[in-house]
């Protein structure tokens, strides 16, 4: 488990058949204009926002970086607060990524833990122009760690 922080994050939001490269491009260039691409204390991080559906090949991305407090927001891009949380996290690359939130949700079940309410995430550990296969990232489940939480069983066995 891992608690993180509350962030200041911008945020852009590209609804598509395949929204995440836009999102992600978009706010890559905002960065770039703001002079804070690529700052090393950055983090990247999105989400789907709708999410997909069975009904349409549509859906949404969000697409988050952390940024200064002196960073404002404009074309398209929004500067907001993002609460933090307590979160079940592991790496996957993206052509796994469906089958690794699946592993993930399942292990959340098993621990005894429940669902949390707050967003969850996945980290964008690899650079923007990495390929498809390669791309390497961090999955956040949010948790509520209940005490008949799996590291509490083992502890009484």
């Amino acid at each position: 488990m891992v608690v993180l922080p509350p962030m200041r994050v911008a945020s852009y939001q590209a609804i598509g058949a395949g929204p995440e490269s836009e999102a992600r491009n978009r706010l890559h260039d905002w960065a770039q204009r703001k002079g804070i691409a690529g700052a090393q204390s950055c983090r990247y991080f999105g989400f789907d926002n709708p999410s997909p559906s069975v009904h349409t090949s549509w859906y949404g991305y969000e697409a988050w970086m952390t940024v200064p407090g002196d960073i404002e927001g404009c074309d398209g891009v929004e500067v907001k607060m993002f609460g933090g949380g307590v979160y079940a996290v592991t790496r996957t690359v993206l052509p796994s990524i469906r089958e690794t939130w699946q592993s993930l949700i399942e292990w959340n079940i098993l621990s005894g833990n429940s669902l949390g309410k707050h967003q969850c995430l996945e980290e964008h550990l690899s650079h923007w122009a990495t390929p498809f296969e390669s791309f390497i990232l961090d999955l956040y489940l949010p948790v509520v760690v209940n005490s008949t939480g799996m590291r509490d069983r083992y502890v009484e066995e």
